[in-house]
């Protein structure tokens, strides 16, 4: 039973039936919603910015640091 915003209705007897299915509606719409919050990165904020002046032709040490900033970026944002 999808959940119904209208039910109980006001001053209506309890009814097991009716109570039960609207919490497996909101269940439903919650496990819908953590699948939509499971499809998204992780927050990226804490990571610093990298600061580097990149020499031409550029350095082993700069590259190794760029590839090291891309692994960081991507270790936080997969889940």
């Amino acid at each position: 039973m999808a959940f119904d915003a209208t039910l109980p209705a006001n001053n209506s007897l309890i009814s097991s039936a009716e109570l039960r299915g609207q919490f497996n509606g909101l269940n439903e719409l919650i496990i819908g919603l953590q699948d939509q919050v499971d499809d998204t990165p992780h927050n990226t904020n804490g990571i610093a910015q990298l600061s580097l002046s990149i020499s031409n032709p550029p350095t082993q040490a700069e590259v190794t640091a760029i590839r090291d900033k891309i692994n960081e970026m991507l270790t936080v944002m997969f889940r």
